[in-house]
């Protein structure tokens, strides 16, 4: 039976519903190009991470108001089961590692005592992770047999690093020299490991916003970004890399690009926001053919979107009519593409933060 999971400052269980899928279809879908649905309507502000496990779905989030309560439960298809007492502030990044659920974020506790910033579900209670780190915990990847941690934290297990580290089931280890500032994504191209955020140095070399761990240290990539690198993900041989630039390499390119391994290249005509602050690309994944791209993004490829928008490799197009607010997660469940964000409305459906897409 398909499960799913859900982490959010604050969960009231009584408004959460499941809607069918002859009940939520969105009229206003062409012909063919698939339909929104709802399914539960949390009362939260934000969902910031999706990740899938199997037939399971774990999404992180939060709230921003002064709610210090955040509730994690499990649905399993007829009925919600609190997973403990959750975090006490948001949950960022979710990963199911050697058999257990981490969370990343900026909360000081997860239950009765995990954390600070990181912790382990063991399928009974949150567990600290190896002393924990000394601040936020943002993005998360398996690679080579370790869980590799990035994010804005200076202390990991108790050592000092930089930005980014690395568990081995037992102890939390710094990886090289690290990066400056914020590591916000992470992936694994042609089994290296790349990250993406706000930092533009490794050790005392120039990595504008984008780098790659060679096996033994961090190292730029070309001429990297001129704003942050927000999301990563692989999509048809190459690594695409999306947040708030407009150039990528040694040409234009707006708020994503492809990296083929030796050179950036822009994707058609990228995508864009009118908006001034809370802006660009915040989320990939891949779906089916199709790569998603969301964000808070207006235009794609010359086109109008609404948050939401799909590149096949050689043009873009919108996502039926997108949300009313930004997307900032995405996963694929099984045949469906599932949404988080901060918005309420998914087409003509009322979907509170959350929803998904079906072909």
């Amino acid at each position: 039976m398909r499960k799913l999971i859900l982490a959010a400052w604050w969960i009231s269980l009584g408004l959460l519903s499941v809607s069918g899928c002859g009940d939520d279809k969105d009229a206003t879908k062409p012909p063919g190009e698939g339909t929104w649905e709802a399914i539960l309507s949390p009362m939260v502000a934000f969902i910031w991470a999706l990740h899938v496990d199997g037939e399971t779905l774990y999404a992180g989030g939060g709230w921003n108001g002064d709610l210090e309560t955040n509730q994690v439960s499990r649905w399993d298809g007829s009925e919600w089961t609190a997973l403990a007492s959750g975090s006490s502030n948001g949950v960022k990044a979710l990963r199911v590692y050697d058999g257990r659920l981490f969370a990343g974020g900026w909360f000081a506790t997860m239950g009765a005592s995990a954390g600070p910033y990181l912790a382990q579900w063991d399928g009974a209670q949150w567990r600290s992770v190896g002393g924990g780190v000394d601040a936020a915990v943002e993005a998360m990847v398996d690679h080579n047999g370790y869980l590799i941690l990035g994010g804005c934290f200076d202390n990991a297990g108790g050592q000092p690093v930089r930005q980014v580290a690395r568990w081995d089931g037992v102890h939390l280890q710094p990886l090289g020299s690290g990066l400056n500032c914020t590591v916000r994504a992470l992936a694994v191209y042609n089994g290296e490991l790349y990250a993406g955020g706000s930092f533009v140095k490794v050790g005392s070399d120039s990595a504008s916003y984008v780098s790659r761990w060679d096996g033994y240290d961090w190292r730029g990539i070309d001429s990297g970004m001129n704003d942050e690198v927000r999301a990563l993900a692989v999509y048809k041989g190459d690594l695409i890399a999306a947040g708030t630039f407009t150039r990528a390499g040694r040409g234009m390119a707006s708020n994503v690009a492809r990296w083929d391994g030796g050179v950036w290249h822009p994707l058609g005509g990228g995508v864009s926001s009118s908006e001034e602050f809370d802006r660009g690309v915040f989320a990939l994944a891949v779906y089916g053919d199709e790569l998603i791209v969301g964000g808070s993004i207006d235009v794609a490829g010359g086109i109008p979107v609404h948050n939401i928008a799909r590149w096949d490799g050689t043009s873009w197009a919108a996502l039926g009519a997108g949300t009313d607010d930004a997307v900032r997660a995405l996963a694929v469940l099984e045949d469906d593409l599932i949404v988080g964000g901060s918005f309420d409305r998914a087409g003509s459906r009322d979907v509170h933060r959350i929803a998904r897409w079906r072909r």
